[in-house]
């Protein structure tokens, strides 16, 4: 089974800025395992970014992050405004929030889709 995947390492935070060291490991794999041939690419994106993420919290801060997808499951529960709470929402493919904010809340802080669930 191990030969089959790869092993996950830690070696990109998932909160970046400007100033991220980006170590060689990254850019072994290709896509979505890595960033092979893609240095100055991605370099451009960092360059984006602001300078650093530790201005806005402090560096001993818990950032608190919540992934909603889009099955129903949370319809009828009420917990929109505990979900509001988290510092980061990640929202998958086109879910819908208005008319639902009240189960899933109405914040979004990065909407992610993949082919196959998108519209």
């Amino acid at each position: 089974m191990e030969a089959e995947h790869y092993s996950s390492t830690p070696v990109l935070e998932p909160f970046l800025d400007k100033n991220t060291h980006l170590n060689e490991q990254i850019f072994q794999y290709s896509p979505p395992f890595g960033f092979l041939d893609m240095k100055n690419k991605l370099q451009e994106i960092l360059d984006l970014l602001p300078a650093s993420s530790e201005e806005r919290r402090g560096v001993r801060d818990c950032r608190r992050c919540l992934v909603i997808g889009n099955g129903g499951i949370l319809k009828g529960l009420g917990l929109g405004p505990l979900l509001n709470q988290f510092d980061t929402i990640i929202r998958l493919n086109s879910g819908p929030v208005r008319g639902f904010s009240a189960d899933v809340g109405n914040r979004t802080s990065i909407r992610m889709s993949y082919p196959e669930g998108s519209p």
